[in-house]
């Protein structure tokens, strides 16, 4: 679930709703005008409060017109609302806010509103939960979506009323508004509904299509969809925001057409994780991490690029996650960068992967079950899963928790001492693994696959030390044995198991750029203005020219065509048979020129470490820079004309936790 704009505005308030109380859940009425020819926003809300909770807080921008059954005061910046004792719960309140409160910055004029608990757009209180019923009144031409059910839709007097209602307990309540066509179709119980901003039939049908595919599959998987519908809205500026029962998509973002089997369905699956069984953040996020595995990873898993997916996740744990950056899973939050979505999102993916493997499929699925049933609209955290997954399996897991949930680092293997030999039944072959982490060893149990001429066979070491030995009887000659060969467990990558990749020199500490001293000012101005894309904070950055010594660590940037140190990159392209090739590169069997084709590359110099090459051909430096860091797991990119035409992966032909034998 990507960060609301709440989450960037108003992350104590986020944080302050998403609770572990069971206390009682403050319900409102609301009426809503919405007015754009006043700039204005009137609010009637009727609050039927908890006994035991004695305040709430409401935006400073508001203009309270009317109260009773409670008192409002004005308090550091908001106001504050008291239930009067003698109202005996119930509270009524009429303000207004300013139109230009619900309009994000990045919207045109007159697309529309965005309100959620950012805006502070209705009285809430920290440690609460909402149920509400939601009625809008709004120019004739627009509508309005919020999560749960719609039971209104109609016209009345020139303007159009809209009516939604959720009774079951929410972290906060959503308001989105705007020019809308509307599309809707049902499917087993559940109502499939896309908002677009131009009637597009196709690619409504194409959601809605996706919608009833995915809320099947997981209603299968994990049990009944907590909503009564789930909806694409087509946002008026690029965004990728989960709520419960709606997602809230950039017009650009939409139309890509691998969005719809890719990140579509992960929003959908956070209806379940993080929008109905709510997340303890106090004890860490296991929700994406979790969705990640049911989603992303099990989308690919089924196209046979579950083993793909894994390494390019521990690919970027490797490039982005330092010492200093690393931190427990029991600390995650939220994404803000790539070392937090790699120890976020991929570690804790990992961590359900491992799961699933050590409890099998059964098991596995049987506690997703029952911890969503046990959960579902209350807080969970991890020991709330651990609990359940020990109750259902009957297997002791405080330990698997305890190592992968409260522990930074991740375990390095090596494959040592591996030999083969036959016997009277067949052949032996017998090997070591070791940890070489620093620190303490972690209790893993090794996947280790022997190929054969006959197929090939897969055996799991338990390794609970440092280092312990295997022996596989296998009846033919062993022609391969490889140990963790589908990087099924979370571990730091050797880099001889990845291909070189952009994202090693993008989360490099230190990264030297080095411009050609041939390059004249023009170029040398373009170049300059790439380099300054990636300055960020925490990164040591220096610039030097291709005449001058090379320091002694951190990742290096080549820049520009006729660079004096390109050639440094000759030996990974040699190894994908490609090649610079005069006024043009050769990649993957495909010519890209120097006249017309942006590329960038990446490899590793003779001791190792990371190495890039650009030649941006007239592109948009600052734009390409940007651009560049969605490309993070590739080896090479080649953009024309501002779209990329070309992306793709070294061949890696030497993995250190691979042993070949003779044939």
């Amino acid at each position: 679930m990507s960060i609301t704009r709440a989450g960037q505005r108003a992350a104590i308030v986020i944080c302050s709703l998403v609770w572990g109380t069971a206390h009682a859940v403050v319900h409102h009425d609301i009426t809503v005008s919405i007015e754009p020819e006043r700039g204005e926003i009137r609010v009637k809300d009727r609050l039927s409060i908890p006994g035991d909770l004695d305040s709430l807080s409401l935006s400073g921008a508001a203009r309270v017109l009317s109260v009773s059954g409670a008192s409002v005061q004005v308090h550091r910046g908001g106001h504050v609302l008291r239930p009067a004792a003698e109202a005996r719960g119930i509270a009524e309140l009429e303000y207004t806010l300013p139109l230009n409160e619900a309009v994000d910055e990045r919207a045109p004029p007159g697309s529309g509103l965005y309100l959620d608990a950012g805006a502070a757009w209705v009285a809430t209180a920290e440690g609460r939960r909402h149920s509400f019923a939601l009625e809008i009144r709004l120019p004739a031409a627009w509508t309005a979506v919020s999560q749960g059910e719609r039971s209104l839709n109609t016209l009345r007097g020139g303007k159009r009323v809209v009516r939604w209602q959720e009774r079951q307990p929410q972290q906060e309540i959503y308001l989105v508004a705007g020019p809308f066509t509307e599309y809707t179709r049902e499917t087993d119980g559940v109502l499939a509904m896309a908002f677009l901003r131009q009637p597009d039939e196709q690619l409504a049908d194409s959601y809605l299509s996706a919608t009833a595919k995915y809320i099947a599959l997981y209603q299968g998987m994990i049990g009944p969809y907590p909503y009564a519908k789930f909806a694409l809205v087509e946002n008026s500026w690029d965004s990728g925001y989960g709520m419960p029962s709606f997602t809230l998509l950039g017009p650009r973002v939409i139309r890509l057409p691998f969005i719809v089997h890719t990140s579509y369905p992960h929003e959908i699956a956070h209806n379940w994780w993080g929008n109905s069984v709510y997340v303890d953040y106090d004890s860490g996020n296991w929700a994406e991490g979790l969705t990640s595995y049911l989603a992303d990873h099990w989308l690919q898993e089924q196209r046979g690029q579950g083993a793909q997916y894994r390494r390019d996740a521990l690919q970027k744990y490797l490039s982005f996650v330092s010492a200093e950056r690393d931190f427990p899973l029991t600390k995650f939050r939220s994404r803000h960068g790539e070392a937090t979505q790699a120890v976020g999102y991929h570690k804790t993916m990992l961590f359900f992967h491992m799961l699933r493997r050590r409890l099998g499929d059964e098991a596995f699925f049987r506690a997703l079950q029952r911890f969503y049933q046990q959960f579902r609209f209350r807080v969970a955290a991890f020991s709330d899963l651990q609990s359940v997954f020990q109750t259902v399996s009957d297997e002791p897991l405080q330990g698997f928790f305890k190592q992968w949930v409260e522990r930074t680092g991740a375990p390095e293997l090596a494959l040592d001492e591996v030999s083969q030999g036959r016997t009277a039944d067949g052949f032996r072959v017998r090997g070591r693994l070791r940890q070489t982490q620093a620190g303490e060893p972690y209790a893993l149990i090794v996947p280790v696959r022997a190929e054969t001429r006959s197929g090939v066979t897969d055996h799991q070491v338990v390794l609970d030390g440092r280092e312990g030995s295997f022996t596989l009887e296998l009846r033919d000659p062993p022609l391969r044995v490889a140990a963790d060969p589908g990087f099924d467990l979370f571990r730091k990558l050797d880099p001889g198991e990845v291909p070189a990749a952009l994202g090693a020199v993008y989360g490099a500490e230190r990264l030297t750029f080095v411009l050609p001293r041939v390059a004249d000012a023009k170029e040398r101005s373009v170049l300059t203005s790439f380099v300054e894309g990636w300055r960020e904070p925490g990164r040591l950055l220096s610039v030097l020219y291709d005449d001058q010594p090379l320091p002694s660590s951190g990742a290096l940037w080549l820049l520009g065509w006729r660079n004096a140190r390109r050639g440094m990159l000759d030996a990974a392209l040699a190894a994908a048979a490609s090649k610079f090739d005069g006024d043009a590169v050769a990649l993957a069997g495909e010519s890209f020129a120097a006249a017309t084709d942006a590329l960038v590359l990446a490899g590793r110099d003779a001791a190792g470490r990371p190495l890039a090459w650009t030649h941006l051909a007239g592109a948009d430096a600052a734009s390409t820079a940007r651009r560049l860091r969605h490309y993070s797991r590739y080896s090479y990119v080649a953009f024309r004309d501002g779209r990329a035409i070309a992306r793709g992966q070294w061949p890696v032909t030497d993995s250190p936790l691979m042993v070949n034998f003779p044939r």
